[in-house]
């Protein structure tokens, strides 16, 4: 019997911060996510929609940037990178969790917010713990509020935080997601 390997989804975040150019990235992050295998980096459909929508937004006001965005996102989506769904058993989760008084602001745009958008950061959540996944993210603080009343099975801070697990070699891959990367 072989034992489960843990996966890691990435946030739109950390999607977000492979489209900088090299010198605006932080440093540590290409050293950090390279620590994982590639063969258990995984996305969610809320991280792709962030990350669309996102573009689209930019697009006027700064094409170049919405060009890189959607050039890193394409390799990504065309690599080996697994794709989380959102299961029976993360739906209903997710339906849980927007009835939790203090995570409605994660589902509701609050009155007098200036520029509402959408937050995929429950259902990135709830697909997290429907497949033991840990989330990769910057936003540590918005995902460790989730967890307070819904038990993520880990969270990972690239930039501020080395992984902890031991982590296996990752086998070949047809399209590696390290073309990403760079």
């Amino acid at each position: 019997m072989t034992a489960r390997q843990t996966l890691f989804v990435l946030d739109t975040d950390i999607i977000n911060a492979f489209a900088k150019d090299s010198a605006s990235q932080p440093a540590q992050l290409r050293t950090r996510i390279r620590q994982i295998p590639s063969c258990t980096l995984a996305l969610h459909a809320g991280a792709i929609i962030e990350a669309e929508r996102g573009s689209a937004k930019v697009h006027g006001t700064n094409s170049k940037k919405a060009e890189r965005l959607k050039i890193r996102l394409e390799q990504l989506l065309a690599s080996d990178i697994r794709f989380l769904p959102l299961t029976a058993h993360a739906s209903r989760d997710y339906a849980e969790m927007t009835t939790v008084p203090a995570l409605s602001h994660f589902w509701v745009t609050p009155l007098g917010t200036r520029r509402p958008h959408p937050c995929q950061d429950l259902s990135i959540a709830a697909t997290a713990i429907a497949h033991a996944t840990t989330v990769v993210t910057r936003n540590t603080a918005d995902f460790a509020s989730i967890d307070q009343y819904f038990s993520l099975p880990g969270l990972l801070n690239p930039i501020d935080d080395a992984p902890t697990l031991a982590l296996p070699a990752a086998p070949p891959i047809s399209r590696p997601i390290s073309v990403w990367m760079h």
